[in-house]
């Protein structure tokens, strides 16, 4: 390889291909191995290392788990849904006496046993196929049935999906007004209980205020003092307040009918009447013509899906069933254009009856009321004018007054509210019915179910390559292993902004790479008085070999007389690098079968001589432990200025060891992106525990910035 043609390389000046690391003090102190934390940034380095694989791997997974989710993939089943909306009022006050609602509590009542089991004993349910054919009705529809209720929403959804998803609307719409009918009666029991606890309240405080206030018994006794007369007085007045606020309360109640009246009347002139959405389902429900064609559309569905499971849509069965089933729903159609609202006319004149009965009763009761209260005001006058002390402790009266007349409004409110409807109503005429469309659902779970593959590939891929935790930058190797970094070298790029490198300008950029290594080497070598030197690796395939022939290379370029002996005896390299013969070398001097002059061989370079390695068997090892080792590098050391040896690499096997005791100092080969921060770190622990000095680092197939710069001031680059 290193011929004079090769070796004479052009003109060169300084390039920036290596940069000094002057932050790497120059010590022997112990290598140390930082494990650096897992962040984007080192994934991201992990991903371009590994990128071609994770492509073609992640490619692969993907495209198998995208055609096993096509193919396999369940299809989408429709369901039947329906909205219940809870009113957003205070739970618990005036306004509404309701329980509170917990969402949490709802949905587990939507699925209770209890309701299921009126739900399943209801008429509509009982004879659909859906449920007969289930051993356990119970748990097949807790496990199916979806119930939605958001803790910050008001709106509960109820869900079942099935096939048959006519029979799932008919259990979805059975399941939301039994539900409805049970936290019905659930209020009405709470406000009742309420009701009765708030009344005997007012009882008992009625009872302590009159024992307080009924000292002689008679509240026309001439031996009341003053005191007592106040008490009386303002006790009276609470009594007239709230008589007022009763009466109030039920001019209000009367206007409402009033009102409900007047807009009911108003339907019943006109012609036709006007039907409202629930009237008119009352209608078609009290229809019996209805009912037997509702029941024989369902019988038809069911025939046609179950025909469908083994024949063509096209099959004369099939289609005559399909016409069947539009001939049920036309006549469907015609007979809901003809209901008549008579029937629901008779119904609105039974209500309007019923309204002006609780009218003229609640007139009744307010023309009552009124006369009582005028009595009270007459009393309380006839007190007010006998009394002349009303003003004496009047704030202690007027907070005890205050509470019965506040307890009061709220028991009145409570007595209006007791048949009030539950704050809850169904935010659908009935349940929903939803046919998925499959295809779109298949399509969009094979692409989430690739892309999530290969992310999934791509990011176990960039966690392994973090796991092996390999040499990505030079500053690593200060920062991480401690080394100082001599220099590094370039890899070969295919491209470099544009245009192919020829054999001639690589040479000169790899040259040029060494070269500085080489300087820097130099001025270590004179500060230490270093001759001997070893260039090893943690394992093989870092290239230690390729470093070692280019940095003998360059040193005889510099006029310093070199040997270069290659001892990796197992494995060697450095005679086909220079085209020579392996031998006889080393292992030929170390068994006493050559003398070492003998075994020299001279390049193109009269100052770069070459040792190789010769031929290797199990006595040759052995001698590396013996003294021939250290006469042979004695006598060649009083020969040449600088003796490089290139060694085994430190972890497979032990001769670098025992080469390693007679040198004066070891540089370390890396190659960027393939050594592992952790083996080198147990190589270098090593060579430190024999108390070797371990001069710095050669880091190979780094990524050149300047590369333009060398070829620049290369002959070949000014030519170009």
């Amino acid at each position: 390889m290193f011929d004079n043609k090769n070796s004479a390389l052009k003109p060169r000046t300084a390039s920036s291909a290596v940069v000094p690391y002057a932050q790497a003090t120059e010590t022997h102190a112990r290598p140390t191995s930082n494990t650096p934390p897992l962040t984007v940034l080192h994934l991201i380095g992990c991903l371009r290392r590994r990128w071609k694989q994770a492509a073609i791997l992640g490619t692969i997974a993907a495209g198998m788990i995208s055609v096993f989710v096509f193919w396999f993939l369940p299809p989408a089943r429709p369901y039947a849904y329906t909205k219940l909306y809870f009113q957003s009022k205070p739970a618990g006050t005036v306004d509404r006496p309701d329980p509170p609602v917990k969402p949490s509590t709802q949905k587990e009542l939507v699925a209770s046993r209890i309701v299921l089991q009126e739900v399943f004993d209801g008429e509509k349910v009982k004879n659909l196929e859906i449920v007969r054919e289930k051993t356990d009705p119970y748990e097949w529809l807790i496990r199916e049935l979806r119930v939605e209720f958001p803790t910050e929403s008001e709106i509960m959804r109820i869900e079942l999906a099935d096939n048959r998803v006519e029979e799932a609307k008919i259990l979805v719409d059975e399941l939301a007004r039994v539900y409805m009918a049970r936290i019905a009666n659930e209020s009405a029991e709470y406000r009742k209980t309420m009701y009765t606890k708030l009344k005997d309240e007012i009882k008992r405080l009625e009872t302590e205020y009159l024992k307080t206030f009924d000292k002689a018994g008679d509240p026309e006794s001439a031996t009341l003092d003053p005191a007592v007369m106040a008490q009386r007085l303002q006790w009276r007045g609470s009594e007239i307040t709230r008589m007022r606020a009763d009466v109030q309360a039920y001019k209000d109640r009367a206007s409402e009918i009033r009102t409900e009246l007047t807009i009911l009347n108003e339907r019943l002139k006109k012609r036709p009447i006007e039907l409202t959405p629930g009237e008119y389902d009352k209608l078609l429900a009290s229809n019996p013509t209805v009912q037997n064609l509702k029941q024989s559309r369902i019988a038809l569905q069911q025939m046609y899906d179950r025909e469908s499971l083994g024949l063509d849509p096209t099959h004369t069965r099939m289609v005559g069933l399909k016409n069947q089933l539009k001939q049920v729903d036309d006549q469907l159609e015609a007979v809901r254009k003809g209901l008549s609202s008579a029937s629901i006319e008779e119904n609105l004149r039974d209500a309007a009856t019923k309204l002006q009965a609780e009218i003229n009763k609640y007139d009744l009761t307010i023309r009552s009321k009124d006369a009582e209260l005028g009595l009270a005001i007459k009393e309380y006058e006839k007190m007010a004018s006998s009394s002349g002390a009303l003003s004496r402790d009047k704030p202690k009266f007027l907070a005890s007054g205050s509470q019965l007349e506040e307890m009061r409004k709220r028991l009145s409110l409570l007595e209006m509210d007791l048949n009030a409807p539950f704050g809850v109503k169904p935010l659908e005429h009935e349940a929903v019915i939803v046919r998925p469309n499959d295809a779109s659902r298949r399509m969009k779970l094979t692409m989430v179910a690739a892309a999530g593959t290969f992310g999934m590939v791509v990011l176990l891929l960039c966690f392994m390559e973090f796991r092996a935790y390999r040499i990505s930058s030079p500053s690593e190797v200060v920062e991480n292993l401690g080394l100082r970094v001599y220099g590094t070298v370039p890899a070969q790029p295919k491209r470099i902004t544009g245009r192919t490198f020829r054999d001639d300008e690589w040479e000169a950029i790899i040259a040029e790479s060494v070269d500085s290594a080489r300087t820097i080497f130099l001025h270590s070598a004179m500060a230490k008085n270093l001759r001997t030197v070893m260039v090893t690796s943690a394992v093989e395939g870092e290239g230690k070999t390729t470093f070692s022939c280019r940095l003998a290379d360059s040193l005889a370029r510099s006029g310093r007389k070199t040997l270069l002996i290659d001892m990796d005896l197992r494995n060697p390299s450095v005679h086909a690098q220079f085209g020579m013969s392996p031998g006889p070398g080393v292992c030929e001097i170390l068994r006493g079968q050559v003398l070492v002059h003998n075994a020299i061989q001279p390049t193109t370079l009269d100052t770069l001589s070459i040792l190789t390695a010769g031929s290797c068997d199990r006595f040759a090892i052995e001698a590396l432990s013996m003294p021939q080792l250290t006469v042979m590098l004695n006598s060649l050391q009083q020969q040449y200025d600088f003796i490089l040896i290139d060694s085994s690499p430190v972890l497979p096997v032990a001769d670098t060891l025992l080469v390693a005791k007679h040198v004066d100092g070891v540089l370390f080969s890396l190659m960027q992106d393939h050594s592992k921060i952790d083996r080198v770190h147990a190589a270098t622990e090593k060579l430190a525990s024999i108390d070797v000095p371990l001069l710095g680092a050669i880091v190979n197939g780094t990524r050149g910035e300047s590369y333009g710069y060398a070829t620049a001031y290369s002959p070949a680059g000014s030519a170009g």
